[in-house]
């Protein structure tokens, strides 16, 4: 019991926080390749989308990276410069974040989340992938 009020302070700042940056659209100084990211739609809104292999080309399936809660692919900017020459990528702001569409009526939670990546993932025609996820993305 003595855990409910720091837990539940916690929890409303983190929903004033996200409600405060709904608008928001981050637009960071690194320069991604503009041809790799787009706005892609879907029913539920459109994801900003890094994908360097479009014509799904290689034979080897990609390193999907999902940022946690409150970020964007901007998160992972060392590791697609790192890596974009060397193997499929795909870097996803969640719905709600970054450059994603951010609905007032759809559901933010993890099987939400989990169920739209299904949804990306079958629409590019991706049997197979490695995920790298921190935090929400991880979960």
């Amino acid at each position: 019991m003595e855990y409910l009020l720091p837990a539940l302070v916690a929890g409303l700042f983190v929903a004033l926080s996200l409600l405060s940056r709904r608008d928001q659209v981050i637009r960071p100084d690194w320069e991604i390749d503009a041809e790799a990211a787009q706005l892609e739609p879907f029913r539920w809104g459109k994801l900003w989308v890094y994908d360097n292999d479009r014509n799904r080309s290689s034979t080897r399936p990609p390193l999907v990276f999902l940022h946690s809660m409150g970020a964007s692919m901007y998160s992972w900017r060392y590791q697609i410069d790192e890596l974009k020459n060397e193997t499929p990528l795909l870097a996803v702001d969640l719905l709600g974040f970054g450059r994603s569409s951010k609905p007032k009526n759809e559901s933010y939670d993890l099987d939400a989340h989990a169920q739209r990546m299904i949804e990306l993932l079958d629409a590019k025609g991706i049997q197979q992938c490695y995920f790298v996820g921190c935090s929400l993305g991880g979960g």
